[in-house]
């Protein structure tokens, strides 16, 4: 026998070695007796060299992808795995190797492995058997981080950003898939005013830390709030993740302080949270990302010291249960007047004109809301009297609401008005409270074209004064003129009939007849 550490005798006269170390050549066997008979025989070796070996990479604890060993050899007769421990695949009932006829074996929790996992199968209408061998590694799941934020470009217009990153190279491709089973990717994303992609890379951010893929939401709908994946490629790897995207829901509460007044504005009533922003009434943003169980019970919360009439405004909260995300939203309307009363100011709309309406209320607590509001007073910047006599202002006393109307601003209207709110309760108790408010822009109501109509009605007023002094003038001259002439005429007439009568009169002679 040919002495070899690569070599191992088996039987009286049989070895068995690598196959690697096998060559294709003829081998002879020699067997000697004890007799000195001497036996010898030759046989071809040949080795069959396996298929190439096959790289499969499966995830860690991957319950939604399994890992699976493919056996699709079709018209198979015979096909068992060989798992890395040199066994074969059994049946738990009777522990037997397990002949499979179906075209995939996947890999349970309690055999999950690395190793070569060999399968070997004989295919209808050939001998031979043969082997397909993977090389199976288990590796940490890649899982790329993932950030969820949303803005309010305009009115109509609302922003959700999903950012996937990893720490690839590059990313060579990308996509997203929405909950109800639609795909955004590059191609699809050019042709949608709705989304916007985009990769970012050291290609065309030499800048960044790791590669990203951006998807923009314009204006989200309700089927495609829920859970979206992202998908992350490079030329070997591939990450997927998974976040939920909807719609921030939003609270609103109202809060009426008095100037100077200590208060804190409490965003969240607990600690599960893990991000909050408070953007203030000033725009500036203060943001908390790790609750302290030891401060304020773990809220997420601001303070305001000393109020002030610059807290006036909407203090918002943007609240998430996990970093990179805003589940909702809480806006405070706060209110910092110096007495517990409100005033505000708009703009009403009546038979055409836009009128300006100032309306004030005292705070609505418990107490103020079992009271009812027995007179309003309010006073012009101008003069206190102002609003006394003048019928372009009017007061009145509705829900507990103390109104003025001016229905034709005017320059003069400008300034700070005030208002003196008395509210008596059902035992008799009474209260004084006064609100301010300063209109400081106002949209003027023009009386040009008052004063131009009011000249018109002057001017025809006139005219038609004129007209008719001009036409009593007229008849006037003109009768004159008539009675002149006729009394001309009368005159002639009586002239010209006296000259008449005188003529035609006879003589006493001519009366008498002849003898």
């Amino acid at each position: 026998m040919v002495a070899s550490n690569q070599f191992q005798r088996v039987g009286a006269c049989g070895f068995r070695g690598l196959a690697d170390d096998f060559k294709n050549v003829g081998w002879e066997i020699v067997e000697e007796t004890k007799l000195s008979h001497k036996y010898s025989g030759t046989f071809i070796v040949r080795i069959q060299s396996p298929s190439e070996i096959t790289q499969i990479h499966f995830y860690k604890d991957n319950k939604r992808e399994p890992s699976v060993i493919p056996l699709d050899i079709y018209n198979k007769l015979y096909c068992k795995i060989l798992m890395p421990n040199n066994e074969y695949v059994k049946n738990d009932k009777n522990n037997k190797d397990v002949m499979f006829t179906n075209s995939e074996y996947v890999i349970n929790k309690e055999n999950e492995y690395s190793g070569k996992w060999i399968v070997e199968y004989q295919v209808s209408g050939e001998k031979d058997i043969k082997q397909k061998i993977y090389d199976v590694t288990f590796e940490d799941k890649i899982i790329p981080t993932m950030k969820v934020s949303t803005k309010k470009n305009s009115i109509n217009d609302s922003v959700i950003e999903f950012q996937c990153s990893i720490n690839f190279k590059r990313i060579t491709q990308c996509s997203f898939e929405g909950p109800s089973g639609l795909i955004i990717n590059e191609g699809i994303a050019d042709k949608s005013d709705r989304f916007d992609f985009e990769v970012s890379d050291k290609r065309n951010y030499p800048t960044i830390q790791n590669p990203a893929c951006t998807l923009t939401i314009h204006n989200l709908r309700a089927d495609e709030q829920g859970q979206w994946q992202c998908s992350l490629r490079d030329e070997t790897q591939t990450a997927n993740g998974t976040k939920k995207i909807e719609q921030p829901k939003t609270l609103t509460v109202e809060i009426f302080q008095k100037i100077g007044t200590e208060f804190n504005v409490n965003c969240t009533d607990n600690n599960e949270w893990e991000e909050c922003h408070i953007v203030l009434p000033n725009g500036e943003t203060v943001e908390n990302t790790l609750p302290d169980s030891n401060n304020n019970d773990g809220k997420c919360t601001t303070k305001i010291k000393s109020a002030d009439e610059s807290w006036n405004g909407n203090l918002t909260c943007n609240i998430g249960h996990q970093k990179g995300e805003i589940n909702y939203k809480k806006t405070f309307i706060v209110r910092v007047t110096e007495d517990f009363a409100l005033a505000d100011f708009k703009y009403e709309i009546n038979d055409g004109n836009n009128q300006a309406v100032l309306e004030a209320r005292p705070f609505p607590t418990d107490e103020n809301k079992m009271k009812n509001i027995t007179e309003c007073r309010w006073t012009h910047p101008v003069d206190s009297n102002y609003l006394s006599y003048d019928s372009y202002y009017t007061m009145t006393n509705d829900n507990n609401v103390c109104r003025l109307v001016i229905k034709y601003p005017q320059e003069y209207d400008k300034g700070s008005w005030s208002c003196i709110i008395t509210l008596k309760s059902s035992n008799g108790a009474w209260d004084k409270f006064i609100s301010f408010v300063n209109v400081k822009e106002l949209e003027i109501y023009s009386m040009l074209w008052w004063y131009i109509l009011y000249g018109l009605i002057v001017a025809l007023i006139i005219i038609a004064i004129i007209i008719f002094v001009w036409w009593d003038l007229v008849f006037q001259s003109k009768t004159a003129v008539l009675n002149k002439d006729k009394t001309q005429q009368e005159k002639q007439f009586k002239y010209i009939y006296g000259k008449l009568n005188r003529t035609k009169k006879p003589s006493s002679n001519e009366n008498e007849s002849p003898i």
